[in-house]
């Protein structure tokens, strides 16, 4: 039977490396996923349809980039590509850090298409590094190890961002801003402290 969760594997480098991008990636998607329809709901008075379609740049930005940073990735290395989604995710959270209650409706879509772009530099090229890091034999452990460290580092992203809004957001005096400002900076910390483990760490292998 192949196993869930191989520690061997975790002592690889870069499958460790791979693994960590991919957590720190959904550490700062499930953070950004609870702040951002709270901020066009309670800030700019969206509904759930526009709330919907103002979404749309992240998810359809990561969708249509996808198929071509992973030929990016096959060419230059996912190492590469992954290190540029760090630096799109820190430049979105950087630019929803500094919104308010008159940021222009291009800003914000700046901002979340930003997003997208660093989701798709990230998601992919990490699942195809972590594999090519794999044996042949443990593929399916492999696996089963990059989408649990997936996971473990959403369920932390939304559990730490959710308490440092509340904390500020008391802080504050209940104002939403208050909480969603240094909320915010805690996910652009997470994507300045990835790409220096990245950096310090052995290249990925190319995918196949």
């Amino acid at each position: 039977a192949t196993r869930l969760i191989s520690l061997k594997l975790l002592r690889q480098p870069s499958f460790a490396m791979a693994g960590m991008a991919s957590a720190a990636l959904a550490f700062f998607y499930c953070g950004a996923f609870f702040l951002m329809p709270l901020y066009l709901s309670q800030e700019r008075g969206l509904d759930s349809h526009a709330i919907g379609w103002m979404l749309m740049p992240t998810t359809a930005v990561m969708a249509l980039s996808s198929p071509w940073l992973g030929r990016m990735a096959d060419r230059f290395g996912p190492h590469r590509v992954m290190l540029a989604g760090f630096a799109c995710l820190a430049a979105s959270a950087g630019l929803q850090a500094l919104f308010d209650l008159h940021t222009s409706w291009t800003d914000i879509v700046l901002a979340f298409a930003l997003f997208g772009v660093g989701w798709a530099c990230i998601l992919g090229p990490s699942t195809a590094a972590a594999l090519a890091a794999a044996p042949s034999a443990a593929v399916g452990a492999a696996t089963g190890t990059a989408w649990t460290l997936h996971n473990f580092g959403g369920a932390i992203g939304v559990t730490l961002v959710a308490g440092v809004f509340q904390h500020f957001a008391r802080a504050g005096g209940l104002r939403f801003m208050s909480g969603y400002q240094p909320a915010m900076w805690v996910l652009g910390g997470i994507c300045l402290v990835a790409p220096a483990t990245l950096a310090a760490g052995p290249r990925s292998v190319r995918a196949p």
